[in-house]
């Protein structure tokens, strides 16, 4: 069932979804996507410098998850880990760029369009039609 309304509400958010939506295309064309690397199937991580502590126990744990009860250290060692930040690299959308940049400022970056034979219309190529 329908409210009455819908259509109005519905009308009412679209210009805030597109706002979304532009906000989205802009942030993907500018920073583009996180590409992890991978070796053998694993993602690859920095190493991460801890201290690694022998308890009086005979357990050992990283000095920054020591138990809370008293745990008496009696050594430290300096290691590794691979569980640093991850590593990759971000990969802008260079064409999803060059879109927006015709969109917004046309008369800068458009685009060189062949004339077609029916110059009646002007190429479809600006995705955005909201002046700015």
């Amino acid at each position: 069932m329908e409210e009455p309304d819908y259509q109005l509400k519905f009308e009412a958010v679209v210009p805030e979804a597109a706002g979304f939506l532009e906000d989205r295309a802009v942030r993907y064309a500018a920073r583009g996507v996180f590409e992890p690397e991978v070796y053998k199937g694993k993602y690859c991580y920095e190493p991460r410098e801890r201290i690694r502590c022998t308890l009086a126990d005979g357990t050992e744990a990283f000095k920054d998850k020591l138990p809370k009860k008293h745990a008496k250290v009696i050594s430290e060692r300096i290691v590794m880990t691979p569980d640093g930040k991850q590593i990759g690299v971000w990969r802008p959308d260079t064409k999803l760029l060059a879109i927006l940049l015709s969109a917004w400022l046309p008369a800068k970056y458009r685009r060189a369009v062949a004339p077609n034979e029916d110059d009646s219309e002007p190429p479809a190529h600006n995705v955005f039609t909201q002046q700015r």
